[in-house]
Order: structure tokens, then C-alpha cells, then sequence
């Protein structure tokens, strides 16, 4: 029965994100039938996408704040019934302000189920699993947009998009009853983190827990894990104290940096392939193999980041990101940088909330992931604009590119030199740096 919860926690995780990743990916299937029924411009949809976003920031902030206290359940409840309602909504859309006010609704309430809420279930519910199981979650988000995009279009195609978008606007409903098994930490159900394993038990999890088990102290147990929560609640359990430090400050400023670059190359990577003579067709099968490449970055570094220190991982993962933009600079003509590129992004989505989680414990985790939550927001807003901004001034995307990937290059050093807290243990009360011994605040 100990493997019951934490599998309904991997559940509720990985629908979630799944179905975000989901809705947010194929909605171009289906807002384009909305611009020839009811003759709207672009311009009027692209309003409702900015707003939208906007709207969901203090939501999640909010949510992690809720975490922090009471767990997901309740967050992720409402999130699923809201989206449903706003699905609903969208599905009967006979002007543009039903449609913005339930587009709306459901970025509110996809915040709240599928926004930071499933990364922090993952994080808070394992430790020496943590790396591997929230880059499986999310390179499966990243995965699922291959097979689910032909089939959004048929859909469209056959059922017509109305009844599409009122399909994927009650697939968070399947959360509902996932939901009602969410506790905020193991602890809480009287259990240990990674499916109470704590010792090579013979079986492939306790084998691989036992080997991840290197960057921890080897007396971790229960016990050590309940004394350290007890004493991170008393001496580092508020995000104020995380937020004072310099770790979470560089953290804070690659968070912004690396995420306008992220939204940025996302949203004009075609336009500049097109520009230098790339057929439409091969830099969208360019675009599509890139969703491969973000899997494979998310699994690849987050099960690193299981054996190798996580700034270390990170490190590497803006690395490959900065290089490849700067690669594909070089050469606009080649369909490799944007594979290079999607695997770099893939880690860093994966790795930013590990680094957290190593860094500063479970204890104000919610709230530290949902200030790093809404910078991310407001960072992939300005990438794009900033973009745009560029090349409209100059008639090019050379400059905002080398910069962009000059400054991902920067964070990349920034991660190498961002050494935890000196006062920082880990959750389960145990040094993050193997040999250390815990030494209090410095």
C-alpha cells in the first residue's frame, strides 16, 4: 500500500501537465475556424493571449502559497472544475468577449491544476527520485503534443471545433478523483519520501534510490527526514530567509534571463529559418523533431541531476541552450540548432524547481516555485517583444539573437558558481554538499 499514494501523486502530476501542454499546444487547430466564422482579426485573439497570461500571475503565486499550507487537493479541484466551466464556454463562443472571458478562465484555471502545482506534488513527494520522475512527467508533456496535434485536427476536421474544445475542456475533470488521494507531503500520510524507500531494497527502485542516495548523507531514514523538516521550519523555513540569499538571487535572475530566451527563439525561431530560404514545410518538421529534443533534455538531465550536483546539471543545460542559439546564428539555414536548443530548454524547464528543491528544502518550496513561477510568465512575455522590438528596428534578428544567447551563456556561468547556502540543508535535515557536516547559519 506505501506505493498506492505516491503513484496517484506521479498521476495527478503527470495528467495535469499533460493536459496543459495539451491545450496550450493545438489551440491554433482550433481559434483559426473562429477567425473565418466570425471574421475576427489576429490582432483581437492576440489580445485575449496576452491578457490572459497576465490574469493567471497572482494565481500562481497563490497557489504555491496554498501548497505551502494546506497541499493541492483543494487547488487542483477548483482548477479542474474552472477549466471544465471555461471549456464549456469556449465551446459555445458566439462573440469575442465569451471567448476572452473563458479563455481567460481556463489559463486561470489551468494555473492552478497544471501550472506549478504538478512540479511541486513531484518535489515535495520525492527526493532521490526527484530529478528522474519530474523530467519523465514533463518530457511526456513535451511528448504528447506529437500524436495529440494530428488528432486535434481531425477532430476539428470531423466533429467540428466547437465539440473539439468542449473535449479538451473537460479532460481536467479526469483530475477530480485523482485529486481526493493529494497530500502535501509523505509526511503528512505518515510515510517518507520516494515510496518510503530507504535502503537498496533488491528491487530497480531501491536499487536506483540507493545509487542517487550518493549526494545525501548514508544514515538518511524517516526519522532524519521528520527531524530535518522540523528543524528547516524553524531556521530556513520561510521564503524571506531563501529569498535574502545569493543562490536564490543568481537563481532569480537565470530564471528571467533564460526564459525570455526560451519564449523569444520559441515564437520567431520559423520566421528567421523562412527569412533565409527554409521552406514552411521543413522548419515546421524542424519545429516538430525540436518537441523530441525538449523530452529527451527534460529526461536526460533530470535523471542526471539524480547523480551529479543539480547546478551542474543546469549549468549544462544553458550551455547546449546558449550554443545553440548562437550556432544557429551562424547558420539560419540548418535544421540542427533548433534540436540542439529544444534539448538545452528541456533541461532547464525540468531543472529550475530541482535546484530549488535541493536548495531550500520543502518548507516555503510553493511559494519559492511560485515567484519563480510568475517571473517565468513575465519573462516569456518579453523575450518575444523584445524580438520583435529588434527587428523592426534593424530589419534583423542577428542582434537580439547573439544577445540572447550571449546572456543564456552568462547564466550558464552564473549556475556554476551559485554554491547552496551555507546554512542550507536539504529536507531531509542532511548536508547537499556529500561530507559536509551540517553547520548551521554562517
Amino acid at each position: 500500500m506505501k506505493y498506492v499514494r505516491p503513484i496517484f501523486m506521479i498521476l495527478v502530476a503527470a495528467w495535469g501537465l499533460n493536459v496543459l501542454s495539451l491545450h496550450t499546444s493545438t489551440f491554433g487547430f482550433l481559434y483559426t475556424p473562429m477567425l473565418f466564422e466570425f471574421g475576427w482579426t489576429r490582432a483581437m485573439l492576440s489580445n485575449a493571449f496576452l491578457w490572459a497570461p497576465l490574469m493567471s500571475l497572482p494565481f500562481l503565486l497563490l497557489a504555491g502559497l496554498v501548497y505551502d499550507r494546506r497541499g493541492g487537493r483543494l487547488l487542483v479541484i477548483v482548477g479542474a472544475v474552472l477549466a471544465a466551466l471555461a471549456g464549456i464556454g469556449l465551446s459555445r463562443t458566439d462573440s469575442f468577449g465569451l471567448f476572452a472571458v473563458s479563455y481567460c478562465a481556463f489559463t486561470v484555471g489551468g494555473a492552478l491544476f497544471g501550472g506549478i502545482i504538478p512540479l511541486l506534488i513531484l518535489a515535495n513527494w520525492f527526493v532521490r527520485l526527484r530529478g528522474i520522475l519530474i523530467g519523465v512527467v514533463i518530457a511526456g508533456a513535451s511528448a504528447v503534443i506529437l500524436p495529440a496535434s494530428p488528432l486535434v485536427a481531425l477532430s476539428v476536421d470531423y466533429l467540428g471545433w466547437r465539440t473539439s474544445l468542449l473535449i479538451l475542456g473537460l479532460l481536467p475533470l479526469v483530475l477530480i478523483p485523482l485529486a481526493l488521494f493529494i497530500k502535501r507531503r509523505p509526511e503528512d500520510d505518515n510515510s517518507s519520501p520516494d515510496f518510503g524507500i530507504v535502503s537498496n531494497s533488491g528491487t530497480l527502485l531501491g536499487q536506483w534510490s540507493t545509487l542517487a542516495a550518493r549526494r545525501y548523507h548514508p544514515s538518511y531514514d524517516a526519522q532524519g527526514i521528520r527531524a530535518g523538516l522540523e528543524a528547516y521550519s524553524l531556521s530556513f523555513g520561510k521564503h524571506k530567509t531563501a529569498l535574502g540569499t545569493l543562490a536564490c538571487f543568481l537563481l532569480l535572475a537565470i530564471t528571467v534571463i533564460a526564459f525570455a530566451a526560451k519564449d523569444g527563439m520559441s515564437v520567431h525561431l520559423v520566421p528567421h529559418m523562412i527569412d533565409h530560404g527554409v521552406s514552411t514545410r521543413a522548419a515546421a518538421l524542424s519545429l516538430s523533431a525540436r518537441g523530441i529534443t525538449v523530452s529527451a533534455g527534460a529526461l536526460v538531465l533530470g535523471v542526471l541531476s539524480d547523480f551529479i550536483h543539480s547546478r551542474i546539471c543546469l549549468a549544462a543545460s544553458l550551455v547546449i541552450f546558449g550554443a545553440g542559439i548562437l550556432v544557429f546564428v551562424a547558420t539560419p539555414h540548418s535544421l540542427v540548432p533548433p534540436l540542439v536548443m529544444g534539448f538545452g530548454q528541456g533541461g532547464l524547464v525540468c531543472l529550475v524547481t530541482v535546484v530549488l528543491a535541493d536548495y531550500f528544502g520543502r518548507g516555503a518550496l510553493g511559494t519559492l516555485r511560485g515567484i519563480v513561477g510568475m517571473l517565468m510568465a513575465i519573462a516569456g512575455m518579453i523575450g518575444p517583444v523584445f524580438l520583435g522590438y529588434v527587428f523592426d528596428t534593424t530589419a534583423d534578428y542577428t542582434i537580439g539573437f547573439v544577445g540572447m544567447g550571449a546572456g543564456v551563456l552568462v547564466c550558464a556561468a552564473l549556475a556554476l558558481f551559485m554554491r547552496p547556502p551555507h546554512y542550507a540543508e536539504l529536507d531531509v535535515g542532511l548536508p547537499l554538499e556529500k561530507g559536509v557536516a551540517p553547520s548551521g547559519p554562517r
